[in-house]
């Protein structure tokens, strides 16, 4: 299996905390995070392209489905919050070659949160190179 989850967290990671070093940033999905900001990296899919596969089976290409959750509680400027979160967050995927496919708020479990909800694709080969197909 081709297998970049832990480069693509990493590197989401650090750009955000060179931006915002009191940032919540997690790998595991919860819907009442700790502290706030918060933004959870998922990586929802990883999935063999078969058209790319060898005769034997070999994977060359995986196809992968990452779910970015922006999450503020602000008594005031929630959205604005999440919005410059969710400006940067799609700066960062597309400088990797992510497509963003999603970008919507999303209902929270817990009131007096605001959410917005991120979806981005990109297919990787063998060797980690990523591709906006």
């Amino acid at each position: 299996m081709i297998n970049i989850k832990t480069e693509i967290y990493d590197h989401v990671y650090t750009t955000l905390k060179d931006r915002y070093p009191k940032m919540n940033i997690t790998g595991e999905a919860t819907p009442t995070p700790s502290h706030f900001p918060c933004v959870q990296i998922i990586g929802l899919n990883n999935t063999v392209v078969s058209s790319t596969q060898t005769q034997s089976a070999k994977e060359n290409h995986a196809s992968l489905l990452y779910q970015i959750d922006i999450f503020s509680n602000k008594q005031s400027g929630r959205m604005a919050e999440c919005d410059e979160i969710s400006g940067v967050i799609d700066e960062i995927f597309a400088d990797l070659n992510f497509n963003r496919i999603f970008m919507a708020p999303t209902q929270n479990a817990s009131e007096g949160i605001y959410r917005v909800t991120a979806r981005y694709t990109a297919v990787v080969d063998r060797y980690g190179m990523l591709y906006r197909r």
